[in-house]
């Protein structure tokens, strides 16, 4: 017979199991206790730190309401002054709404002003970020303006030209080989060049150009000669892009020719009372490199370069001048050049009332066909 396995060991066994057990549960749930304990700790400092960081953002969100909705110094003066003045600025609405056109599309931008006036303040203001300067040639009116008005920025500019100069100025520079070169102001030896400007105003390139200064209504005014001839250089000698120039007054002899022979009547968008608005190209990449000293403007007329294959070379296409002598009538000329083809002939009185023919060449195929059929038509 087999033998009765001892009662004792038994009750080890299970005594041993039932503790197993225990310490399994015990554990299981001392874990259970501590994980909840770490869990909602970490969620309340989660918690904390993201309702510090909101409280951050929405502190900052109202100092930024506060602060930027603003209206800055400029708009304030600006405001205050033309609504409590009785003085109101020399341009009509309809003048002052063809730049305001343009600012409106490209402020905050570069805007050159010549002259420093009752409308200052509205320039700078329309222009609201941007650089606007404005140069004047009365030092005790920069100082009176700049003491009503801090903000405006302004320069001492110094004019040695007369009105009753104008004429001499005019032919001199025409005829002058320096005033055709494309250059910084500072670097130009055309007597009409203005130099003594602050640095600021040659090194910005302006995208704008306002020319009503200085004085010129009277024969021993400076007048805008070489303000407008500047103003053209600047805009020419600029990198790329084009810059949009505005000259009042037009309607004073000194304002219309100078106007036209620099800026370009080719050149002109636009012209609203006494307000005429040209837009200048830049000459940087426009220039032929068979000219030997440097970037030059001949002319006034937009360039038929795209319709040309771009023979022209962005510039005023080719100019001769022929002279005869023919009786006054337009039907000395060859036909094809008296009835309005190739650019024109015009008679005009010469030295000792002497009428003569005034031929200009402006295209390469009409040059071409004087030269393989003769003059004389």
């Amino acid at each position: 017979m087999r033998a009765a396995k001892p009662q004792s060991s038994l009750i080890n066994f299970n005594f041993n199991f039932n503790f197993i057990i225990f310490l399994f549960l015990f554990l299981g749930l001392a874990f259970l206790i501590l994980r909840s304990n770490f869990s909602s700790s970490s969620s309340l400092s989660l918690g904390d730190e993201f309702q510090n960081r909101m409280g951050m953002a929405v502190a900052k969100t109202q100092n930024c309401t506060s602060t930027c909705n603003k209206i800055t110094p400029s708009l304030s003066e600006a405001i205050i002054h033309y609504a409590t003045s009785k003085i109101t600025p020399q341009q009509t609405p309809k003048e002052i709404s063809v730049t305001e056109r343009v600012l409106r599309r490209k402020s905050p931008c570069n805007f050159l002003v010549f002259g420093l006036g009752h409308d200052s303040l509205m320039w700078a203001a329309l222009n609201h970020g941007g650089r606007t300067v404005f140069l004047e040639e009365d030092e005790a009116w920069i100082r009176q303006i700049t003491l009503k008005f801090p903000t405006l920025k302004s320069h001492h500019a110094v004019y040695d030209t007369k009105v009753r100069n104008s004429d001499y100025l005019l032919a001199a520079a025409r005829a002058a080989e320096e005033c055709r070169v494309v250059a910084d102001p500072r670097e130009s030896k055309c007597v009409l060049a203005l130099k003594g400007l602050p640095k600021e105003v040659y090194e910005v390139e302006w995208d704008l150009i306002m020319v009503d200064a200085p004085t010129g209504y009277h024969d021993k005014a400076p007048g805008r000669m070489s303000a407008i001839y500047t103003a053209g250089l600047m805009a020419r000698n600029r990198k790329e892009g084009e810059t949009d120039v505005f000259v009042h007054d037009v309607d004073r002899s000194v304002e219309d020719k100078f106007s036209k022979e620099f800026l370009c009547q080719g050149y002109m968008v636009e012209q609203e009372g006494r307000l005429r608005h040209f837009t200048l190209p830049s000459h940087s990449k426009s220039a032929s490199s068979t000219e030997i000293s440097g970037r030059r403007f001949h002319g006034c007329r937009r360039s038929r370069a795209s319709d040309l294959g771009g023979l022209l070379l962005g510039r005023r296409p080719l100019r001769r001048r022929l002279r005869r002598r023919p009786s006054p009538s337009r039907g000395s000329g060859p036909p094809w050049l008296v009835a309005g083809g190739g650019g024109g002939c015009r008679l005009r009185r010469g030295g000792g009332g002497v009428w003569r023919w005034r031929w200009r060449w402006r295209e390469p195929l009409l040059l071409s066909r004087v030269l393989l059929f003769g003059v004389g038509g």
